[in-house]
This record gives structure tokens, C-alpha cells and sequence, in this order.
């Protein structure tokens, strides 16, 4: 499997559709880069990743 950081929309959309990830390891791998790349690169005034995950699993 691709690094799902560098898939883009479409390639995302893609995959979940053909059930190769769930919006929910799409989610969970871009919560755990930002988790990863936040101390050095301070990008994130707020993550929401409640909110962010609850509506991975809806979908």
C-alpha cells in the first residue's frame, strides 16, 4: 500500500471506494503524521481529531 500522505484526493477516493483502506486508516494516518511533524513544523493552530474520526467511521 501507497503512503496515504502522498495519495492524492482522487487517489484516496479511489481506494476506499475499492475498499483498499476505510476513510478511517485514512484519517488515523494523517492524524498520526500531523502527531509526528507537529513539534518541528508547528503548522496546526487546532486538530480536531474527535470530530475528524467520528466522521471517518460514519462514512
Amino acid at each position: 500500500m501507497p503512503d496515504l500522505a502522498f495519495a492524492s484526493a482522487a487517489e484516496l477516493a479511489a481506494m476506499i471506494r475499492n475498499r483498499q483502506v476505510s476513510p478511517v486508516e485514512v484519517v488515523g494516518a494523517a492524524l498520526a503524521r500531523i502527531e509526528r511533524s507537529q513539534p518541528t513544523l508547528n503548522a496546526f493552530i487546532t486538530v480536531a481529531a474527535e470530530p475528524a474520526m467520528a466522521a471517518a467511521r460514519e462514512a
